[in-house]
């Protein structure tokens, strides 16, 4: 035999080798991932007040009081001369923003049941859980006007606990109970000045800030 024919089986083995080769098979895999998120919709939910004027809470508190669900248990004065109320409400920015129930106003005195220096008020109320995941509460501001009369904001203290702390996740589809008190006049609950000997109405409004339970 020739070179020229050792060449060409040379050739013909190779390009045997190289479709032998390319006969192996193959496939592609691929993997896929449904990822769904949570729901995010913290509330209030109830709010009651340890001077409603309801039987049983007509005297004026003394100091902070807490709630079993049916029954306030606080120390109270001889007289029932202030008035206090709460409410929940929904607010333009939650309207606007899908949100239902996320301003909680408390009206404190009236004409005919004023504060005066040394009144005390707390307010139990509820943060709902609307979501899927834990939430916590990491802000409750409160915003101070006079009504009537001419007291000043720096005649209200506030102080808040329970839920409202942000110390606690509160799970899904879950509520939790949260105190708000207010104190009025001088060195009460953190105010720092008098209200007038006239008397007078203020407002407190309270717009609750809410974090998913893992946020910073």
């Amino acid at each position: 035999m020739n070179k020229m024919g050792l060449v060409i089986i040379a050739v013909i083995l190779a390009l045997g080798c190289i479709g032998v080769g390319y006969a192996y098979w193959s496939r592609t895999l691929t993997a896929n991932a449904n990822v769904t998120s949570g729901t995010f919709n913290p509330q209030f939910g109830t709010a009651i007040t340890d001077d409603d004027g309801i039987s049983g809470n007509a005297n004026d508190p003394t100091a902070a009081g807490t709630y079993s669900g049916s029954a306030w248990t606080v120390t109270r004065t001889s007289q029932d001369v202030g008035l206090t109320t709460a409410a929940i409400t929904t607010s333009a920015a939650g309207t606007s923003g899908g949100w239902t129930n996320d301003t909680l106003s408390i009206t404190m005195g009236s004409s005919a049941h004023p504060t005066y220096p040394g009144y005390f008020a707390t307010v139990c109320c509820t943060v709902v859980n609307n979501g899927n995941i834990p939430i916590s509460v990491v802000d409750v501001i409160p915003v101070i006007t006079v009504q009537s009369g001419g007291g000043a904001t720096t005649d209200i203290g506030v102080s808040v606990s329970g839920a409202l702390t942000g110390t606690n996740a509160i799970p899904a589809n879950s509520s939790a109970s949260g105190y708000i008190t207010i104190g009025v006049g001088n060195g009460f609950n953190g105010a720092t000045t008098d209200p007038p000997t006239g008397g007078g109405t203020y407002k407190v409004t309270f717009t609750l800030t809410a974090k998913q339970f893992n946020a910073p």
